[in-house]
């Protein structure tokens, strides 16, 4: 994928990785606070847990689609699709139908280095792309539905590209780093015409990075004091912060602090954050910093956790002697849904074949009604198979896929429709080293669609 062509410009996101062994605890500034008791049963032993590290946020196959295509007021199955040299350059970004179908005014070229985590797309379809032009010119440019160039577009900034993000109000933020300098975040703000945002920028420490709440808040995080032990990077701490529109931070107990390397954090509807620490504890805060009752939750090791749909959180956990698998959900109030675990007696774990991953890689897709579709695959073969939100397995299925191949993808299409991208393993020594080699389209009953 593109992130491994600038790895040194992610050192940050690939250190995310490796939520296993640091004791952590929970502090904010000014008096010592001290967290609720873990409601949760105690971690599984060693000898049956195998530590996963935790993957960069933007760990995914390429061609990279739109990260926000189910935010962004588009049909079901619309999307953009950024696609570049192998060097990164040469990009072109496209607009599909649910039907892949390319649009009129489609494709348009873009100038410099495009990846995938500087595309987000607003509530009304506009793509905003940050590419590098040099070793410290950004150029940031929005194009509407129709393929235009929106007025007020492009900005000029200076610096690394590190994220671009696009709020339900209009505003865009861009995260830059200067390489060359102290390698401080430096996180503008633009309204919908490119005019910047009275407030900003703000700034973060090294080794930081951002994404959005739900209603616009900034939520930062970073990690201070490198700690190597010669096989991967550790953190003494990691820490996390919320800035309001005004670029100012939130009044509260922020920032707030986890020892160790903690995961990047989720944040649901009503602005609570949510993160894995090194101990493989999921915390939870509230809007003020504070931690809410019920948490933290012991996993049985670090793995990074996910926002459902429904606004639940979901993690993954692989069993690294056995290749069980199985998926947690649990609700803001720390505790198992109703229905779950769902556990699997197969591997839902793809990576060994994706090499660019930091981590492990889990090919699974979510519809908008809390559907879960997930991938198992064992020595005798590989199945997709549809979990309701309860965590059972919807009728007709799973569904068997064609001997020989392994999903490497999967991808919410139009009309509730899955499409999986298959690899060909019928030769195992062959199996990683070719992208996928095709796909099918399976409907909500389970069945192929013609």
């Amino acid at each position: 994928m593109n992130a491994k062509r600038h790895a040194a410009s992610l050192l940050l996101l690939v250190l995310l990785a490796a939520c296993a062994g640091t004791p952590v605890t929970t502090t904010t500034p000014g008096p010592t606070a001290t967290p609720s008791s873990p409601t949760a049963p105690p971690a599984a032993s060693a000898s049956t847990a195998t530590p996963t590290p935790v993957p960069t946020p933007t760990a995914r196959p390429d061609p990279s689609r739109s990260p926000t295509t189910a935010a962004s007021g588009f049909p079901a199955g619309w999307h953009h699709e950024l696609a570049c040299g192998e060097d990164g350059t040469g990009c072109q970004l496209h607009l599909y139908d649910g039907a892949e179908r390319e649009q009129p005014g489609w494709p348009r070229d873009l100038v410099g280095g495009c990846w995938a985590q500087n595309l987000a797309v607003g509530t009304d379809g506009v793509a905003y792309i940050a590419c590098k032009i040099d070793d410290q010119r950004v150029l940031v440019s929005a194009v509407d539905v129709s393929g235009a160039s929106v007025p007020g577009w492009p900005i000029r900034a200076t610096g690394y590209p590190l994220r671009v993000e696009a709020g339900r109000d209009g505003s865009v933020y861009l995260g830059t780093v200067n390489e060359a300098g102290d390698g401080v975040l430096s996180i503008r703000a633009f309204g919908p015409d490119g005019h910047p945002r009275a407030g900003w920028p703000t700034a973060l420490p090294r080794t930081a990075d951002f994404t959005l709440a739900p209603d616009g808040i900034v939520v930062g995080w970073w990690y201070e004091d490198l700690l190597s032990n010669g096989l991967q990077a550790q953190f003494a701490r990691t820490k996390y912060t919320m800035i309001g529109p005004n670029g100012r931070t939130l009044p509260g107990r922020w920032p707030i602090t986890s020892i160790g390397t903690a995961s990047a954090p989720v944040v649901t509807k009503d602005g609570s954050l949510f993160y894995t620490s090194a101990t493989a504890k999921v915390w939870g805060h509230d809007r003020g910093g504070n931690v809410i009752d019920g948490w933290p939750y012991q996993l049985p090791y670090g793995v990074p956790l996910e926002l459902r749909p429904d606004g639940r959180l979901m993690f993954i956990v692989e069993d690294g002697l056995r290749s069980d698998s199985e998926v947690i959900v649990l609700t803001t109030a720390g505790k198992v849904a109703s229905g779950w675990p769902y556990r699997t007696y197969a591997s839902l774990d793809d990576r060994q074949c994706c090499t660019d991953c930091s981590g492990s890689y889990f090919p699974h897709a979510s519809a908008a009604d809390g559907t879960l579709y997930i991938a198992p695959w064992d020595e005798d073969g590989a199945e997709v198979v549809a979990l309701d939100r309860r965590g059972r397995v919807v009728t007709g299925w799973p569904h068997r896929l064609p001997a020989g191949s392994r999903a490497v993808e999967l991808e919410m299409g139009s009309a509730g429709r899955l499409v999986v991208s298959l690899r060909d393993c019928s030769a195992q020594s062959e199996c990683c080293y070719s992208d996928a080699s095709r796909q099918i389209t399976l409907t909500p009953a389970g069945e192929l669609a013609p």
